[in-house]
């Protein structure tokens, strides 16, 4: 057997740990120790082997594989902080159908989101066309008609204090931004019924976690987690979102034109679709709490 150590510096085990350790270094180690270790895997033929661990193919495809490549390579810091912060919630839609593999495509990134224990108690109904519509028509009758709510899921039923403020802050944009007076009730009703069809969204996904966690605020946690990652995945594809619980107050009407199973609970739902750049709501960007207000630091100097 024949070992290359004297090719790569003498702290790393193996090249592979040399090139893994260049792509965390900075500056001159960075520029002088991935070159080098590069071109000596090239040239090393493919028979021979590092001390046991494999042939130069097989190191290669573990080191592309590597997580510290990976972020170096993809993190784009500034692009990632103008999604977070361009994202806003789209409440007008074009009629324009959202085809199915793109809509694939955002859950299968949202996926990569985080759980407790790597649970992953969610799921996803995705829904359009005549199933949407019967949805639209069977939740908007009863809430027109007074029923109370009858979401699967604990509601707060009156926010107080800071919580309020903020909710009339985001109303008040709303209504300004489409011409409705604060005293206009009727355009005011048209408006919560706009919610109760989930703004006419060509698209809906209703987001649901495992009856078996029904009452774990942890799994709820959870599935906050991934529906934030289903809109941001939506907005890379030039897609809104609003994530819309009005639009399934009546969970009854859901579960069964969603054909939803019995060991599952509705959760949420995510309206989806082209924004109608027309819609003047569809600017509206809700203020949020500065860093200083919501975080407190320990420990830190300064």
């Amino acid at each position: 057997m024949v070992t290359y150590g004297s090719l790569f510096p003498s702290r790393f085990t193996n090249p592979i740990d040399a090139m893994q350790k260049s792509a965390s270094c900075s500056g001159s180690e960075q520029s002088t120790v991935t070159p080098i270790t590069r071109r000596a895997m090239a040239a090393i033929p493919d028979t021979f082997v590092f001390n046991e661990i494999g042939p130069v193919s097989t190191q290669l495809a573990r080191l592309n594989q590597s997580p510290a490549v990976k972020r170096e390579a993809r993190m784009d810091v500034e692009a990632f902080r103008s999604m977070v912060q361009d994202r806003r919630s789209v409440r007008g839609y074009r009629i324009d159908p959202v085809p199915r593999e793109v809509i694939e495509d955002i859950i299968d990134i949202a996926r990569g989101a985080p759980s407790s224990m790597n649970t992953q108690p969610w799921h996803f109904h995705v829904l359009t066309g005549e199933p949407l519509d019967l949805i639209r028509q069977g939740n908007t009758e009863r809430m027109v008609n007074g029923a109370s709510p009858q979401r699967e899921i604990p509601l707060n039923h009156g926010y107080e204090g800071a919580h309020r403020d903020r909710q009339i802050e985001i109303a008040v944009q709303l209504f300004e931004s489409m011409g409705i007076a604060w005293e206009d009730k009727e355009r005011r009703r048209d408006w919560a019924m706009r919610g109760f069809r989930q703004f006419d969204a060509p698209v809906s996904i209703v987001v649901t976690v495992d009856r078996t966690l029904e009452n774990d605020a942890v799994g709820h946690f959870d599935c906050g987690a991934v529906t934030y990652g289903l809109v941001l995945a939506a907005w890379t594809k030039g897609l809104g979102c609003v994530i819309n619980g009005q639009g399934i107050m009546q969970s009854d009407v859901v579960r069964e034109h969603a054909n939803i199973p019995e060991d599952q609970v509705i959760m949420t739902c995510v309206a989806m679709g082209y924004p109608d750049d027309d819609f003047v709501a569809n600017d509206v960007k809700s203020t949020r709490r500065p860093v200083e207000e919501v975080a407190n630091f320990v420990g830190f100097d300064g």
